[in-house]
């Protein structure tokens, strides 16, 4: 393992060396002109802090560092590189020292291109007997920092704005994704990091937020109500956070106590789903875009079949299968036109195909419904069934089933007489 992390590091720093040779290795003095250059490559940085006098040994460990042909190489194929000199009223310097352990100068800094502090040591580090420890750690630093280009981060960017669409949208555990996926890679920027963060946080407050509204609706006894809102945390939330994994235990005892509550939830989840489905495609459809509406339509007739969004995405796919054919034929209409046709013309269909088609649908329904176990539902389709085309076959059937089905029909009802 250990010798494939050495070819892999070796790999990057001879790729990267090359193009540090381009440009030519440049040692900055001063920390603006280092971290603009950083901010340009997408690099982290090296910094070398020396004091205003230094001995041989010091001396020694600088050369090694910075000027010695291996270090040299791997430092400026990896890295901004600078040599500051240490000054007590140097904020920054002040800062990164109290990270560093141990006592020996030079001292030695790798941070981001904004100056984040992200590793460091002593003169100790580096070896007395100038071993090849040091390059290889400061190497392996240098891979787990890899550049990040102005096309990268915007990149993070573009998709941390996803994630934050995403959770304003109530779609937390895609947002979470995002976010973190963002942060595993991601180093820097750390306004792009911070603000990653702060989509997890949000996560994890809200959840918190919806798991106490759904422990408020059990204690007012709302069972019903209380189900729904835990099955939504589950649905909506990593089952990694505590709030998830709350909500799923309480469901599950919920179910166990009420026998038919898994079913209603169900039932009100498919509803749900539905609804937002049929939104979406009569939306694509009044836009224009009709295949895309129409695959929606025919997920909602395939999968949705025991809800009421049931009927009007059948509508919905039959419409849209009539005006593709139209605009499939309307190019052939023209040569068609032109020739003399050797077949009468079609009649129109009679205007009773609508009704029992519409009739068919709602008698399809109610039969669903009855399958699914939802009797009220059911009732309701078959009756209006029978009262709207009760001169359709789809109704007469309808009229059979509600004698069948023990469904009472309205007191104001009489059957149809005449053909």
């Amino acid at each position: 393992m250990r010798g494939t992390q050495g070819l892999v590091i070796a790999g990057l720093v001879l790729s990267a060396w090359a193009v540090a040779q381009a440009a030519g290795p440049v040692v900055h003095t001063d920390y603006q002109p280092l971290f603009n250059a950083a901010q340009q490559s997408g690099r982290p940085v090296f910094i070398v802090f020396m004091p205003l006098t230094a001995g041989e040994v010091t001396m020694s460990s600088r050369n090694y560092m910075l000027h010695s042909p291996s270090s040299k190489q791997i430092i400026h194929a990896l890295y901004d590189v600078a040599e500051i000199q240490i000054q007590q009223n140097d904020e920054r310097y002040v800062d990164y020292r109290r990270k560093i352990k141990g006592n020996y100068v030079p001292f030695w800094v790798v941070a981001t291109p904004e100056g984040e502090y992200l590793a460091g040591g002593d003169g100790d580090t580096i070896g007395r007997s100038f071993t090849k420890d040091w390059r290889r750690d400061i190497a392996a630093i240098g891979a787990r920092y890899p550049i990040l280009s102005k096309a990268d981060r915007e990149k993070f960017q573009a998709s941390l704005a996803e994630a934050q669409k995403n959770f304003a949208e109530g779609a937390y555990k895609r947002a979470a994704t995002t976010a973190t996926k963002i942060l595993k890679v991601a180093w820097w920027p750390k306004q792009l990091r911070d603000d990653c963060q702060k989509v997890l946080d949000d996560i994890v407050d809200q959840g918190k937020k919806d798991l106490e509204a759904a422990n408020r609706l059990l204690e007012q006894k709302k069972v019903f109500e209380a189900a729904v809102a835990y099955d939504r945390i589950v649905d909506a939330y990593s089952y990694e956070l505590p709030t998830s994994k709350e909500a799923k235990k309480t469901l599950v005892d919920l179910y166990g106590k009420y026998g038919d509550l898994s079913r209603r939830v169900n039932e009100n989840k498919a509803e749900q789903e539905a609804a937002a489905l049929l939104k979406q495609a009569e939306q694509l459809e009044k836009d224009g875009k009709l295949r895309e509406a129409q695959s929606i339509y025919v997920r909602l007739v395939s999968s949705y079949r025991s809800t009421t969004r049931y009927v009007p995405a059948v509508k919905g796919r039959d419409r849209i299968m009539e005006e593709l054919k139209k605009q499939s034929g309307a190019g052939e209409s023209t040569s068609a036109s032109s020739a003399p046709s050797s077949a009468p013309a079609s009649s129109a269909a009679p205007a009773d195909d609508d009704a029992e088609k519409e009739a068919r649908l709602l008698l399809q329904l109610a039969k669903n419904y009855r399958a699914a176990g939802m009797k009220d539902k059911s009732d309701a389709a078959l009756v209006e069934c029978v009262k709207k085309y009760p001169r359709t076959e789809a109704g007469q059937e309808a009229l059979r089933l509600t004698v069948e089905w023990k469904v009472d029909l309205p007191k104001d009802w009489a059957s149809p007489g005449g053909s």
